[in-house]
């Protein structure tokens, strides 16, 4: 009886509660093990996430949301090879661990999990579509290395659009580094005061009459200097900074019109 409950702890520590999938330990532990073993062979990872999920938990509800995650890791098991190791590594983020030789490239194995995904899946008695991207990342030394780098791939698909699978390049990581700095710096740049507007006219193009202005958010980042909307709009809206920002923005825009009318 010993045994049984030691053999059940261990698995219970290692496996995801809710998708029977192995769960971030046992995929850092097998990582670990691949990384010290001195005559290793190549190894490929793929990062697989839901693109929007945050809006079916929002809209349907949580059990939903599990309920998809559920049959989303049964069909990412199903398109994996029997040898690799299929991971939940929490939320809508999945992983597929291929150390040594196996049948199919890591390309083919991530083409027949987008695939896996043309099918509507069956949440609350409807169907449903969802769509992923998928980031792939090669290595033959480290494993904490091969993690990340597939991580960014799969933020650089989601770039993309979403919905198809990305290869590491070695670009992506430092674009993964600069969206972070620009995500962190953006929480104090409200309370720094960096940002600021400026007004486009709208203007009445049959008698020439102004009628109103656009009120353009602007960042003057006291490093990098001026930061292209193109950049921090994107990350604003993903941190959910972008509520903060809007309401900025309005206090501005009505407190600075409130100053143009009583200097007239």
């Amino acid at each position: 009886m010993l045994h049984h409950a030691e053999t059940d702890l261990i698995r219970l520590s290692t496996t995801d509660p809710l998708t029977g999938l192995a769960n971030r330990r046992q995929l850092e532990g097998a990582l670990k093990a691949w990384s010290s073993t001195s005559e290793r062979s190549p190894a490929a990872l793929l990062f697989i996430d839901l693109d929007r999920f945050k809006t079916v938990n929002d809209s349907l509800g949580h059990a939903a949301g599990d309920e998809l995650l559920v049959q989303v890791a049964q069909r990412i098991r199903t398109a994996s090879p029997a040898e690799s190791l299929v991971a939940r590594l929490g939320g809508d983020e999945f992983v597929v661990l291929v150390t040594g030789d196996v049948s199919r490239t890591p390309q083919d194995i991530a083409a027949a999990v987008l695939r896996s995904f043309e099918a509507p899946f069956d949440v609350l008695g409807r169907p449903h579509y969802a769509s992923r991207s998928v980031g792939i990342a090669f290595s033959e030394a480290d494993g904490d290395n091969l993690l990340r780098e597939a991580d960014a791939a799969m933020y650089a698909s989601k770039r993309q659009g979403g919905g198809q699978a990305a290869v590491f390049e070695s670009g992506l990581h430092e674009a993964a580094l600069k969206s972070l700095r620009i995500e962190q710096d953006l929480f104090l740049a409200l309370h720094r005061e960096e940002f600021l507007l400026n007004y486009q006219p709208i203007v009445d193009l049959s008698d020439g009459s102004l009628r109103g202005f656009e009120a353009l958010v602007r960042w003057r980042h006291p490093e990098r200097g001026w930061v292209s909307p193109a950049d921090f709009i994107p990350l604003a809206e993903e941190s959910g900074l972008i509520v903060e920002l809007g309401r900025w923005v309005m206090r501005t825009a009505i407190a600075e019109r409130a100053r143009w009318t009583d200097s007239s």
